[in-house]
């Protein structure tokens, strides 16, 4: 559905403004820019430039976080289409991320990691290769080797720590994100 579109000017200068992906919903799609393109002008820039689309309702902006919202006729234009406005207009999305500043250890992005390699993988050796279960599998045999091997130690990495850590693993991959 997507339709052919007069062009946009891009941000001044050619210069690229790199963004995460935050979130989208048909009709909804939220990106947050680096620390370096959350300039006035450049948001300003964008916010005109995406209101003059005729699929685009609404663009909301949060200059302190670089955070937009755009709403738009999910009907008139899709999310590939919304992102390639965007990169017409010079913003490039950053599809592999490290984790938001000040977090770690968010489960919900180590299982998207998973379920990522998983699907990479799969394709690749052209099998269902399942690393849900792998994973954790592994450390479960590290940890009953180094159990059978140092007993249940606690002057270095006890085995049973491998256990616990496979157990929790396996839960987190496999609760209702399948």
């Amino acid at each position: 559905m997507n339709r052919v579109r007069k062009p946009i000017k891009a941000v001044e200068g050619g210069v690229k403004h790199h963004a995460k992906l935050r979130s989208h919903v048909p009709g909804r799609l939220r990106i947050r820019l680096s620390p370096e393109s959350r300039k006035q002008a450049v948001l300003g820039h964008l916010k005109k430039q995406l209101s003059a689309e005729k699929s685009v309702h609404d663009v909301v902006l949060n200059h302190t976080t670089g955070s937009v919202k755009i709403v738009y006729d999910h009907r008139q234009l899709e999310k590939e289409g919304m992102l390639k406005v965007l990169e017409d207009l010079g913003v490039v999305m950053i599809t592999l991320v490290a984790e938001e500043e000040g977090g770690g250890g968010d489960s919900a992005s180590f299982a998207g990691a998973i379920e990522d390699l998983t699907a990479r993988l799969s394709g690749f050796f052209g099998s269902g290769i399942e690393l849900k279960t792998i994973v954790p599998l592994a450390f479960l045999g590290l940890g009953l080797w180094a159990i059978a091997r140092n007993g249940l130690r606690f002057d270095r990495m006890p085995g049973w720590l491998f256990l616990w850590v496979a157990y929790d693993m396996y839960t987190k991959l496999h609760t209702s994100r399948s």
